[in-house]
């Protein structure tokens, strides 16, 4: 059984993944954008 501690862990995780791929892909949507 999973505790909550390791749900909160992931969630995190995944949010952080979630932060980086979009400034990611804002910076190539701009790009696009600028040329």
């Amino acid at each position: 059984m999973k505790s909550k501690v390791d749900d909160d862990f992931v969630n995190i995780g995944d949010l952080i993944d979630w932060a980086v791929r979009g400034k990611h892909l804002e910076k190539e949507i701009l790009k696009e954008i600028k040329e």
